[in-house]
């Protein structure tokens, strides 16, 4: 990128500008999936998950970011709501 910089597109052409870019993209898809999976092999060792679960997760994560990839950027809606929690207090 830099020698573009210096060259210009004309000079060095839009071929390498080109694959510049796609490798800044692949290097931060790379950097986004090693962190991910490295953060998820420490939750489920942390919440101690059997070995026959932690093999089907990676799959099941994988699928849903395909199926709904703009949850894993942004908050749902409404956070789903914890079954054991005690019912709000009226105020009146």
């Amino acid at each position: 990128m830099f020698s573009i910089n210096t060259l210009g597109i004309d000079d060095a052409g839009v071929g390498p500008v080109v694959y510049a870019w796609i490798g800044i993209a692949f290097m931060g898809l790379l950097n986004f999936g090693v962190s991910f999976a490295l953060a998820l092999v420490v939750a489920l060792r942390a919440r101690d998950v059997p070995r026959g679960e932690r093999r089907t997760l990676p799959g099941a994560v994988i699928r849903r970011f395909f199926r709904r990839p703009f949850e894993f950027f942004y908050p749902p809606k409404d956070p789903p709501k914890d079954p054991t929690a005690p019912p709000p207090a009226a105020h009146h």
